[in-house]
């Protein structure tokens, strides 16, 4: 996720997760924050979550240290991360991005489209980036046109044209 903006006085930050359940942020003990997203692990530095509530659909949290305005203000910006041994297991057909990107995606035709290089969330679903080639493909992260995910087996099988 990333802290967008203080909230209220007393050292609360408001935090826009990267995942759909915002409650699973609050049931970790300790986040990691780095300035930059695509830092090695080392330079994530680690911070002790004393608090975090979901408040009209906003993931409010609390820091270890954090106890007035000025010191939210300065976390504007950091990204928050955890480590993969931190997060819960995903359930029957939820997956972390992690393990979609790298994987290679066919169609029901059996034809093979690429693979997945990243993923964007539009606001209304998520977005497979596909490339295979010199072809760059969206697809939509939708019930009705994924129809088989094996992270295992490394593939994607979409229901998609290999001419859209």
């Amino acid at each position: 996720g990333k802290i967008v903006e203080p909230h209220g006085v007393g050292g609360w930050v408001r935090v826009h997760p990267f995942a759909d359940d915002m409650a699973a942020w609050g049931k970790l003990t300790q986040w990691w924050l780095s300035l930059d997203d695509g830092a090695t692990d080392e330079a994530w530095k680690p911070r002790k979550l004393t608090q975090a509530r979901v408040a009209s659909g906003k993931l409010l949290a609390k820091l270890d240290g954090v106890d007035y305005r000025t010191g939210a203000e300065a976390l504007k910006g950091w990204f928050v991360a955890a480590p993969r041994e931190a997060l819960p297991e995903p359930a029957a057909d939820e997956y972390y991005w992690d393990d979609l990107v790298g994987l290679s995606v066919s169609n029901l035709q059996g034809e093979a489209l690429g693979t997945v290089t990243e993923m964007i969330a539009t606001g209304a679903n998520d977005v497979m980036v596909v490339v295979g080639g010199e072809t760059k493909r969206l697809i939509p992260f939708l019930g009705h046109v994924i129809q088989k995910v094996d992270v295992a087996g490394r593939t994607v099988v979409v229901d998609w044209g290999a001419d859209w």
